[in-house]
């Protein structure tokens, strides 16, 4: 992960402490691309996150944000995903952006995999 996803995930969690990390998610994830730190927080802000209880956030928490960060690091070597976005369908690793459709046939053939196996 590049300086500015890092940040950008470490925002997203220390939203939770405002009740909106769904909302840094999805934000952040909508972008196109996330260049800059400061771009992060333009985007956070018009979103209608207070950005000075976030700054707060992500240091008063910071060690738990980091280790919750470190937890989803080892996590995402260990599977090896590489790049984001990364999804587990099934036992399959799905790399990259897929549409919906893409999605849906990868859910199904999961879920026939589950089935054949009796899991």
């Amino acid at each position: 992960m590049g300086d500015v996803s890092r940040y950008a995930a470490r925002s997203a969690l220390a939203a939770g402490w405002q009740g909106k990390y769904l909302l840094a998610h999805d934000t952040l994830m909508g972008a196109a691309r996330l260049a800059s730190n400061t771009q992060v927080d333009s985007l956070l802000q018009h979103a209608g996150l207070n950005m000075i209880q976030l700054k707060a956030d992500a240091v008063s928490h910071g060690a738990l944000i980091d280790a919750l960060l470190q937890r989803n690091d080892t996590e995402v070597r260990a599977l090896g995903i590489r790049g984001t976005p990364g999804l587990l369908v099934g036992r399959h690793i799905i790399s990259g952006v897929y549409d919906v459709a893409g999605l849906e046939r990868a859910v199904a053939i999961a879920r026939r995999e589950h089935e054949a196996r009796g899991d």
